[in-house]
């Protein structure tokens, strides 16, 4: 996040204080304002690992720091 007024407005009404689950997945189409965790449904599995491995491949290729973290 950069470093907005709006970073400073979550900030200071604890926006980092709220606990998140490790992994989310939303259905952009039937669910646009992301109130739907769906990452746990069983129905989306396959494309829950498509996308886990994308990202880990992404991660490698740029070198991101965090690659190690996950």
């Amino acid at each position: 996040m950069d470093n907005s007024s709006l970073k400073k407005f979550l900030v200071d009404h604890g926006w980092l204080e709220q606990e998140r689950p490790n992994e989310m997945l939303f259905d952009l189409y039937l669910d646009p304002l992301e109130q739907n965790n769906l990452a746990k449904d069983q129905s989306y599995k396959k494309i829950k690992n498509e996308l886990s491995s994308e990202l880990e491949e992404w991660m490698e290729a740029t070198k991101d720091p965090l690659a190690s973290k996950k």
